[in-house]
């Protein structure tokens, strides 16, 4: 009797997941949790003085405000959810709902990546076209529908629609999709592949358009009101974006070269689940990252940073100092 392709190749999933070893299970514990404070702590803090500072609040930003939001999400839900499931290396509802929650905020994550590279170049190549079209209902519904393309990404794995290759959810040292390309997960690899690799190219065209434009025709709109604001937030977006894209392309290698070996062999292509592991966690550190490089190139972000990390330090001093014993006993000789 001939065996179920699906059925054989997961079989050889369950087969080939190797338990990790305590000390790496400390370890991913460890930059998994590193991630999630600083995560927490840098995005809220950023989103705080945006909220209590008018400027920054301008709708040239909004996009770039929504990409802070998705990060502090998935700092704050996401990745904790992401480090229960890890301890417990378990299959069930949590790594499901986990696992959906995961994919569709580091989805939305991508495409605003994406949104805002085009943005800022249809900004440099047609400044006064851009400057016309922002208003607040257009941005609205671009917002609205930055948030609902993750959607399709994200829902088909809690469907259990392996037989049709949309993959599943479960333990590979970290519940996620399997990177290891076979029958019951092929479509939804490609997918990721796809997806990821359409965002780096969108990033490399449009930053390629920016700087032609920005070194060759600087003083073509040198009076335009606003402009000014827009070539300066370029390096903002280019050092997120860009930091974005390195955090995210081993997986879309990984995904595309898993697709690609099932595609010429036919077989399974079994992917090291501590590579794996390893792969998802450097795109998961993005969240951690993208905060400090707003602080770093916008001026009145950098100014936050340095009262809060200077009020901080005073208070470590203050603290030391004051557990000092001003008069010290001396013990007189009798």
């Amino acid at each position: 009797m001939k065996s179920d392709p699906f059925i054989a190749s997961m079989n050889e999933s369950v087969g080939s997941y190797e338990d990790l070893s305590p000390i790496q299970l400390r370890i991913q514990t460890t930059l998994l949790s590193l991630i999630t404070i600083i995560s927490i702590i840098g995005n809220f803090f950023n989103l705080y003085v945006i909220r209590r500072t008018s400027s920054l609040r301008a709708l040239n930003n909004s996009i770039l405000v929504n990409l802070a939001i998705a990060d502090f999400a998935t700092g704050t839900i996401a990745l904790p959810c992401l480090l229960i499931t890890s301890l417990y290396q378990d299959d069930g509802s949590p790594c499901q709902v986990q696992g959906f929650i995961i994919t569709y905020l580091n989805g939305a994550s991508l495409v605003m990546s994406a949104a805002i590279s085009i943005e800022r170049c249809t900004a440099v190549t047609d400044p006064y076209t851009y400057l016309a079209h922002l208003q607040i209902p257009r941005y609205s519904i671009i917002i609205a529908s930055l948030w609902l393309i993750p959607i399709p990404f994200a829902v088909p794995p809690l469907l259990h629609l392996q037989s049709y290759g949309l993959a599943d959810y479960r333990q590979h040292g970290l519940c996620w999709i399997s990177l290891s390309s076979d029958a019951g997960n092929f479509v939804a690899v490609v997918a990721i592949a796809g997806g990821i690799h359409a965002v780096v190219i969108i990033v490399i065209s449009c930053y390629a358009v920016i700087f032609y434009i920005a070194f060759t025709k600087t003083n073509d709109y040198a009076g335009l009101v606003g402009y000014g604001n827009i070539k300066k937030s370029i390096r903002t977006t280019f050092l997120i974006v860009g930091t974005n894209v390195l955090c995210w392309f081993p997986l879309a290698v990984t995904c595309l070269t898993s697709a690609i070996e099932y595609i010429i062999s036919g077989q399974r292509y079994d992917v090291n689940h501590r590579l794996e592991v390893a792969i998802l966690i450097l795109s998961y550190s993005n969240v951690a990252i993208n905060p400090f490089i707003y602080a770093l190139t916008n001026s009145i972000l950098r100014q936050k940073w340095k009262i809060l990390v200077s009020k901080f330090i005073c208070c470590s001093t203050i603290v030391h100092i004051s557990s000092v014993p001003t008069n010290p006993v001396i013990p007189v000789a009798s």
